[in-house]
């Protein structure tokens, strides 16, 4: 992370006010007790502890949880794949693709350089690995399934028919950039635009209309994006008591799911809500409890950071490494219980994240633009 220049700036206020207090100490000396020289490499050594201490402070507090939730999203993701709705996936549906765009409002922010270092950042972070993971398999199967198949399967990979989240969330990152940009970060102008491009969304959805590159899905997903924005202005407030606020979210949103169900319903991909202010309700709150209880954890295994770190990967070569695992068994058909159902579905995502999370370390290792740099 870099400094903004408002750091930069406190920065050298801070060093501006140490050497102006031992010019005071020092100027009734005729002889100087220490000299410019010193003076000099004090206020550099001053900076760059001042750096270190603002690193490891934002790292501790910032990546971890952030991880964390992003391990929880593409777990929940994988699950949910390979089983049938039931209860369980109906009751996460409203945080599960959610947290993702939530996340990225809670870490969005203007960097240096305009539109060039967006663009760029986006460019190297998502397109290009979201190309490559997406390109590479489907060319690699032109022996097996022949070529106008899998150029059948490019083309519904760009417009977003074919792994539906990626073209979705590129387009909602560029929407929210320049919502962000217009406003001028401005809280109640940036509430209400971000509502309104909603709304829109919700609007175009129903009509059937802009569906190429999930254009209005996109739309749709910024009240998502909202929320951990709107969390991120407000969490210094809540510092000292995000486990109290935690839970109590958490419990408003299992009465409400449990209100709503078994009706309840709501699905990001096709644009079907139960209830519009119901399913918002249920987002806000949900995610709220999600960012507060997972913020207030101080340490995270290393397998679910390593999963965080790698949910692109995971998203993109699941449904390949699911094809090996259907010869044992077969979850457009499954047999047994709904017990066995749920036992193989969650084997089956410990195997997926697993080897997934192998792949993207070894990508990352050796290709790190392959990951964007994560894994």
């Amino acid at each position: 992370m870099f400094f903004s220049l408002w750091q930069y700036g406190s920065l050298q206020t801070i060093i501006y006010t140490q050497s102006s207090e031992l010019h005071k100490k020092w100027s009734s000396n005729t002889q100087p007790l220490v000299s410019n020289k010193h003076i000099s490499s004090f206020s550099i050594f001053n900076i760059f502890t001042i750096y270190k201490l603002y690193k490891s402070q934002q790292q501790k507090k910032y990546f971890e949880w952030v991880d964390a939730l992003r391990a929880l999203a593409i777990l929940f993701v994988v699950y949910c794949h390979r089983v049938q709705p039931d209860s369980f996936t109906v009751f996460i549906n409203p945080i599960k693709m959610p947290l993702f765009f939530a996340l990225s409002g809670y870490l969005f922010h203007i960097r240096p350089g305009g539109d060039f270092a967006f663009f760029k950042k986006t460019l190297t972070s998502l397109i290009i690995p979201w190309l490559f993971l997406g390109l590479i398999p489907l060319i690699a199967s032109i022996p097996f399934k022949g070529f106008s198949h899998v150029f059948q399967s490019m083309v519904e990979l760009f417009t977003g028919e074919l792994l539906w989240f990626m073209p979705c969330f590129i387009i909602a990152q560029i929407i929210f950039y320049y919502v962000m940009k217009l406003t001028k970060n401005h809280l109640i102008l940036t509430i209400i635009s971000l509502i309104i491009v909603s709304a829109i969304g919700y609007t175009l959805k129903q009509k059937e209309i802009l569906n190429t590159f999930m254009f209005n899905i996109a739309m749709i997903v910024q009240f998502y994006f909202m929320i951990g924005n709107l969390y991120k202005r407000i969490e210094a407030k809540l510092s000292n008591h995000r486990l109290k606020y935690g839970i109590i979210f958490l419990f408003c949103y299992i009465v409400i799911g449990y209100i709503t169900y078994p009706n309840g319903c709501t699905d990001i991909h096709n644009g079907r809500f139960m209830c519009v202010p119901i399913s918002a309700l249920m987002s806000i709150v949900g995610l709220l409890s999600l960012f507060l209880l997972s913020s207030s954890i101080k340490k995270y295994p290393k397998y679910i950071l390593s999963v965080g770190k790698s949910t692109l990967v995971i998203y993109m070569l699941d449904r390949y490494l699911l094809i090996p695992f259907m010869y044992l068994y077969n979850f457009d058909n499954p047999p047994g219980s709904l017990y066995l159902i749920f036992i193989v579905a969650l084997f089956y995502t410990i195997y997926s994240s697993t080897i997934n999370v192998m792949i993207a370390k070894t990508l990352n290792k050796y290709i790190p633009w392959a990951t964007g740099g994560r894994g």
